[in-house]
């Protein structure tokens, strides 16, 4: 019998970021060209873009601030699966769920669910009510995912190849 390597979950560390940006090109451009649909494959590198100009252009600037935070999960030291939190802009109290993303090869190890139990202790504990987050109806998987973990649709945003779905959950703040 074949043990799977153990998965090391830990905090974004300073020179993280090309991996980081690697792995979000990976599993995104893999989702891309799984759908076969030219127009949802130049709505993702174009998404890419946006995102590599925005916190990835350095997350651990963006990550590092207060009430921000980034987690990684990695076997034998090579980055598997990610996620973020940051402040919802605008909205007091509700923190925005940022990147889960699993490499392909890693996913159904519960990975995603880790991360996403990581953030939503750490979110309370910091003394959010909410998590929110936004994924579109291409991503099927995770909205499973998040629908069985108890986030609730709060918003709908109608695009020109996808719609965008905003999810919430409602966290009760601890102490840290």
């Amino acid at each position: 019998m074949n043990e799977k390597p153990a998965i090391k979950f830990r905090s974004m560390e300073p020179g993280d970021g090309p991996d980081i940006r690697a792995l979000y090109d990976l599993v995104q451009t893999a989702f891309a060209r799984e759908s076969g649909d030219e127009a949802v494959i130049a709505f993702v590198r174009s998404h890419i873009a946006e995102v590599f100009a925005s916190d990835l252009a350095d997350p651990w600037g963006h990550y590092s601030m207060p009430g921000h935070s980034y987690w990684l999960a990695e076997v034998n030291e090579e980055l598997v699966g990610m996620a973020g939190v940051e402040r919802w802009p605008g909205v007091p109290g509700v923190a925005r769920l940022r990147h889960v993303m699993v490499d392909p090869a890693w996913q159904r190890n519960g990975i995603a669910s880790t991360i996403l139990g990581a953030a939503e202790t750490w979110c309370a504990e910091h003394g959010y009510n909410a998590l929110r987050l936004a994924t579109t109806h291409l991503n099927v998987v995770a909205l499973g995912i998040y629908r069985g973990r108890g986030y609730a649709e709060v918003g709908r945003e109608p695009g020109r190849v996808a719609t965008t779905f905003v999810m919430e959950k409602h966290l009760t703040p601890q102490e840290p």
